[in-house]
């Protein structure tokens, strides 16, 4: 009868953790390390007796590679197309409530739904990470608990308490946002829209024109551009999967603007209100047949600091659809668009709007098969669309009371978070690292069980080679209790040649000190436009 739904996606194929603009993501590679070690962990003894080493080693024996199924689908087919309630938003009867995060890369689903949904939807987009609102970050969080409530007393028993009455889209309209080591509250307020699309968003367009200026008019004879960038742009992107407001998040985008073109309006003189999903399209050519493009909206502020405020990115292969990806006919221009991710922002007066290109968006990205060069036509045939709604509203959007929800667990050994960017100058090679140990911890209400998880992911690549990109996955998992102890060890290992992705992989098991089960995959896969 009802649907709650968070940080979720109505297209599996285009809008999930897999691909994004029919480029490869690499939280393909590092979901499926996820799922692999998570896949590994033993049954509980103290739950299921003495059957645990026989359930655990039959699992193991049988465990798949999580990557190999989707790797084996780079454009959407079937295999994507089931579960996607995109191909049939009639198909959905019950009433639908779906919440999501400005920080999450989940985030477009909400109005998405809202827009396309027959039956009663309602949407939600806060400030958050991949979490529940009632205790993520940044603040300000909302009561879910409240909301969960009262959707399921109207719609499963029926109370008249005027859920169906909600506006249609409620978000959290951020501002003055400046990227940090942790961000625990972002400026900004709650709005709402009383139907989604909303008559009172107006479409504004902003010129590329020469100079780097982003303007209103088209300039006479404006020309091109040529681009090439780095493929090491994009390490200050962040994690599609945020689980921490830290350096999950997008950094200051400085850096990557170095390797990019960049477009940008005078000093605002009136504050910019957005909400809804900014569009890129640009005139562009490139000198191969295979080759990707990023765009990010940017709030540049008045001492040059560069929030990423929304971002898109394609396979230009996929500029026509994903099902049938059709490779660049090299130095042929096309005119394509870019779907930057749904976003709501106030650009205030004193900041400049950032509009940033380039070819490269590694690691959040992979790389296509060679190195390359965009020309991209300025004035009139490239532009950028932003929905700019008037602002000035405001909507109370309660808290919830308890500020420290979830339980604490008893530390064991403290855990330890990192993320570096290392450049070697020497070997001219850009390495990525993410160390992650949760620590050991004692569960409650588990007899005493001790868990510990680690993983390392690691990726590296020359600036001017994007077939020298390796991606990699080490995870450790531990629990025991008392005498018993168990762990397994697991290692992904990505690259690819012009032709192939080259996947090698491995999982070992121990009881102690003593190894149990060991399982390896070397695999080669086509690559499809990719």
């Amino acid at each position: 009868k009802a649907v709650i739904s968070l940080s979720s996606t109505v297209d599996r194929f285009n809008d999930d953790i897999h691909h994004k603009g029919g480029t490869l993501l690499s939280a393909n590679l590092t979901w499926s390390g996820t799922m692999l070690a998570y896949l590994s962990r033993p049954p509980d003894p103290a739950i299921v007796g003495e059957r645990w080493r026989e359930m655990w080693l039959k699992r193991l024996e049988n465990e798949p590679l999580p990557i190999m199924g989707w790797l084996q689908h780079q454009r959407r087919d079937a295999f994507w197309r089931h579960g996607s309630i995109c191909e049939d938003y009639s198909a959905i009867e019950a009433a639908v409530l779906m919440i999501a995060g400005w920080a999450d890369g989940y985030r477009n689903a909400p109005p998405t739904a809202a827009a396309n949904l027959d039956a009663p939807v309602k949407a939600i987009n806060g400030p958050w990470i991949h979490k529940y609102p009632h205790f993520a970050w940044p603040h300000p969080r909302a009561d879910f608990h409240a909301e969960a409530l009262r959707w399921w007393d109207r719609w499963l028993k029926g109370k008249r308490n005027g859920a169906e009455k909600l506006p249609a889209y409620r978000a959290y309209v951020m501002e003055n946002v400046r990227p940090r080591p942790w961000r625990d509250r972002d400026e900004g307020r709650w709005v709402a829209e009383k139907s989604w699309p909303s008559k009172a968003i107006r479409e504004r367009r902003l010129v590329l024109n020469p100079g780097g200026a982003l303007e209103a008019r088209a300039r006479t004879a404006a020309g091109a551009m040529r681009l090439s960038s780095p493929e090491n742009v994009g390490v200050m992107a962040g994690e599609y999967f945020t689980i921490r407001p830290d350096a999950d998040l997008a950094a200051d985008q400085r850096l990557d603007d170095a390797g990019s073109l960049v477009f940008e309006t005078a000093p605002l003189e009136d504050a910019v209100e957005i909400l809804g999903r900014p569009r890129l399209t640009l005139k562009v050519a490139i000198d191969r047949p295979l080759g990707n493009l990023c765009a990010r909206l940017i709030d540049l502020h008045p001492d040059g600091t560069g929030f990423r405020v929304s971002f898109g990115v394609l396979n230009l292969a996929h500029r026509m659809g994903n099902a049938e990806p059709r490779p660049m006919r090299p130095g042929e221009a096309e005119t394509v668009e870019i779907a930057l991710d749904e976003s709501g922002y106030r650009f205030l007066a004193g900041h400049r709007i950032r509009i940033a290109i380039s070819t490269a968006y590694w690691p959040m990205v992979l790389p296509p098969p060679g190195h390359v060069t965009a020309e991209i036509s300025l004035g009139g045939d490239s532009h950028l669309t932003l929905p700019v709604r008037r602002g000035g509203d405001v909507i109370d959007m309660p808290e919830p009371a308890d500020p420290d929800p979830l339980p604490h667990y008893r530390e064991i050994s403290p855990g330890r978070v990192a993320r570096t960017v290392e450049h070697d100058l020497t070997a001219g090679v850009t390495r990525y690292r993410v160390h992650d140990d949760g620590g050991a911890h004692e569960i409650p209400e588990t007899g005493g069980l001790v868990a510990r998880e680690m993983k390392e992911e690691t990726f590296t690549i020359r600036p001017d080679d994007p077939l020298s990109a390796v991606s990699e996955t080490h995870w450790v998992i531990e629990r025991s209790r008392g005498d018993w102890s168990v762990r397994t060890v697991t290692r992904q290992r990505l690259t690819a040649d012009a032709t192939h992705f080259l996947i090698e992989a491995s999982l070992e098991a121990f009881e102690g000190d003593r190894k149990v089960a060991e399982r390896r995959w070397r695999e080669k896969i086509a690559r499809d436009c990719m």
